[in-house]
């Protein structure tokens, strides 16, 4: 009669701890108890393979080895073993410490004077990674995930550099964001005339248009019109003893 196996367990041996990618190499072993045990390696739930000499397998399985560690290396592993009367299985994790990579900043790339700064920082690190904010590559302006300037001031405008560090790889990693500060009313429609300019000119045209009754002529850049007339015609200023708003249309020239 075989006896049952038992005692399954993962052991990791190689590199000092903690695991780089691109520079550590790590050893499991499987161990166990029992005659004529086979054994299976599984890393998060997919058998585990031998990988262009990177990842190695003794002869009897006992051991897997990997050198030079890769973040996909991370996980889950199990060994399951069995003979033909019983099976057991023992689970380790391998923590596997890497970049930072991929670094992006998401946030406004133009506010106006006064509004609010508002950048967030992230990257692919593991251990999570720290942040230091730079403008202009000249002087550290914040450290943290996010950036907020409540008010913002014309001087705030250019470079804006976050840059990743990871504590257990040393390594660290930087992208760039450009942003400008704008006067204020200048953030809506390109070449779109502010409400104070269409009532200036609403108010110069019907004084024209009172004293000679000559038709009105409103020059606008292509593609605003629409929008201008509407906000004059609502406020009641666009008016002229020589046109009715049937005939509107025929007094626009536009560019």
């Amino acid at each position: 009669m075989f006896e049952r196996v038992s005692d399954a367990a993962i052991t990791i041996a190689g590199s000092p701890d903690p695991l780089i990618a691109g520079k550590s190499s790590v050893s499991l072993t499987c161990e166990a108890k029992g005659p004529n045990i086979t054994r299976k390696w599984m890393q998060n739930g997919e058998t585990l393979s031998p990988e262009s000499g990177r990842i190695t397998f003794s002869d009897d399985n006992r051991t897997v080895s990997i050198s030079s560690v890769q973040k996909e290396d991370r996980g889950e592993y199990k060994c399951q073993v069995s003979n033909p009367v019983s099976n057991a299985e023992g689970s380790e994790t391998l923590i596997v410490n890497y970049g930072p990579e991929k670094v992006k900043i998401k946030g406004q790339e133009a506010v106006e004077f006064g509004q609010q700064i508002h950048l967030s920082c992230s990257a692919e690190s593991v251990p999570d990674c720290t942040y230091t904010w730079t403008l202009n590559g000249t002087y550290e302006i914040g450290t943290g995930a996010s950036f907020i300037k409540e008010n913002s001031v014309y001087e705030d405008s250019g470079n804006y550099t976050c840059t990743a560090w990871n504590s257990i790889t040393k390594e660290t990693n930087k992208t760039d964001l450009e942003l400008s500060v704008k006067a204020p009313g200048s953030s809506g429609e390109e070449g779109a005339m502010s409400i104070g300019a269409i009532v200036g000119i609403a108010v110069a045209a019907f004084v024209v248009g009172a004293g000679t009754g000559i038709s009105i002529f409103v020059l606008m850049k292509k593609g605003k019109v629409s929008t201008s007339i509407k906000i004059l015609w609502e406020m009641g200023l666009l008016v002229s003893m020589s046109m009715t708003p049937p005939s509107l249309a025929d007094h626009f020239l536009l560019r």
